[in-house]
């Protein structure tokens, strides 16, 4: 299963780099200015990118249906705890085949 996610931020890059920076420590990661995935184990995975026409942070989300949810929760929620000095993202959650997202203007 792919869920994708996006959240406009000014903040992108930073965000991306620190949510995987602390993951790297129990995980596997790799990541750069602009991109980066970590390997939760065989089956589930995340990958952030930063879009280049818009601020927004991009995230995919690859994992078994069953526990789908609660890995969209985990990232969410690590996000936010990174952003919080900026205030709260508003987070767009899409299932791959459930047809494209319409993404909120939103700016923290």
């Amino acid at each position: 299963m792919q869920i994708t996610g996006r959240a406009l931020t000014r903040h992108a890059s930073r965000y991306l780099q620190q949510a995987c920076e602390d993951w790297s420590e129990q995980f596997p990661a790799r990541f750069d200015q602009s991109r980066g995935r970590i390997d939760f184990d065989r089956r589930s995975s995340v990958e952030m990118s930063v879009a280049a026409d818009v601020d927004a942070l991009d995230i995919v989300l690859r994992c078994e249906p069953q526990g789908a949810d609660e890995l969209e929760r985990r990232v969410e929620a690590h996000i936010q705890r990174v952003a919080q000095p900026d205030g709260a993202l508003k987070f767009v959650w899409t299932e791959a085949d459930a047809g494209p997202a319409t993404y909120p203007i939103f700016y923290p």
